[in-house]
């Protein structure tokens, strides 16, 4: 295949792409169309975005966090990879926790209602 019928394909993936989105589906299929997105037009913040949110769903959270900064370096007032942003570091902060046991539980004590 030439770079012809790549570009030519550049709406077409984007049509599929979106299509996932909205249907809530960022599994595998979805991670490679937006990946190949990034890869024929890497100006587009929208596959950078989409693909950013196929890595968080995976748990892929360093592959998520270099999507997102090439999805904010295009337009770093993308409200939706902003907050995809936040969500990497809170799990990225989780992840990091130490696992604590839970303090006992202090027993109230009752007291007389007069």
């Amino acid at each position: 295949r030439g770079l012809q019928s790549d570009v030519a394909d550049i709406p077409s993936l984007t049509q599929k792409a979106i299509d996932c989105a909205k249907r809530g589906d960022f599994g595998t299929d979805a991670r490679a169309l937006n990946e190949e997105l990034t890869r024929l037009a890497p100006d587009n913040e929208g596959a950078w975005t989409r693909l950013a949110r196929c890595c968080l769903e995976a748990g892929q959270l360093a592959d998520a966090s270099n999507a997102l900064e090439s999805a904010l370096l295009l337009n770093p007032q993308n409200n939706l990879a902003r907050s995809l942003l936040q969500e990497v570091i809170r799990r990225e902060l989780l992840a990091e926790a130490p696992e604590e046991p839970h303090p006992p539980k202090k027993k109230r004590r009752k007291t007389a209602s007069s």
